[in-house]
């Protein structure tokens, strides 16, 4: 029939590429062999970006531009970016954003791209049809910061992080023991995402979830509405 004529071509357009570059039409085992040299080339090329970028942060020669920042904006930012991996797992992401949103002075892309690491972090580990749990609020006079300051709670459903990694989990390169099991990740995205939010003059950790699962906290200053910081 007609779908079985245009399958076909299809077919045959696909192998014509191949003899382009001089090479046999490939078997379904080839073409799945080769596809999985390409995706295997394609994270080791953003493991080496990562790892690139995490030195550079950690030397200090990234250049940051700073502005006044609504950050409950760049929350949902990050959650459009994880969009893909919170629907396949069809998880329900739960917003508390409470009062004014406030505003902190970042750079704006440099403060998604964290955001975004720990939100993707959240989903990937929670269990299919969990909740993610996301919380903004004021903090005043907390001794980590200068001045006052906006928190950020990213709260999971999955296994946690033990106490004794609590710490070593924002190194460059250290996976816990349930992120070998998952076999997930390479190890570098917590700590971008760590000195980022340092550039921000902020701070970052990791406590247990009363429910089971992890809480992962963000710590930075806000700015008043004359853009002083403070």
């Amino acid at each position: 029939g007609r779908d079985d004529a245009d399958l076909r071509a299809r077919r045959r357009a696909r192998e014509d590429r191949f003899l382009i570059f001089g090479l046999a039409p490939l078997t379904p085992e080839q073409l799945n062999l080769l596809r999985l040299n390409i995706q295997s080339a394609q994270r080791l090329k953003g493991m080496i970006a990562d790892l690139l970028d995490v030195a550079q942060l950690e030397e200090g020669s990234v250049r940051f531009d700073f502005e006044p920042t609504d950050l409950i904006d760049c929350c949902e930012q990050a959650l459009e970016q994880s969009g893909g991996v919170i629907a396949a797992k069809r998880l329900v992401v739960d917003r508390d954003w409470t009062g004014d949103p406030p505003l902190v002075e970042a750079d704006p892309p440099m403060l998604l791209r964290a955001l975004s690491n720990l939100i993707s972090n959240a989903a990937k580990f929670s269990p299919e049809e969990g909740t993610v749990r996301l919380a903004v609020s004021r903090r005043l006079d907390d001794e980590r910061v200068v001045g006052e300051a906006a928190l950020l709670t990213i709260a999971d459903e999955g296994p946690g992080v033990p106490p004794e990694d609590h710490e070593r989990i924002f190194e460059r390169f250290y996976r816990s023991a349930v992120h070998r099991r998952h076999g997930t990740g390479t190890g570098l995205g917590l700590a971008i995402s760590r000195s980022i939010i340092e550039r921000h003059g902020g701070t970052i950790w990791v406590e247990d979830a009363p429910a089971g699962g992890s809480v992962f906290a963000v710590l930075v200053p806000t700015v008043d509405t004359s853009g002083r910081t403070g």
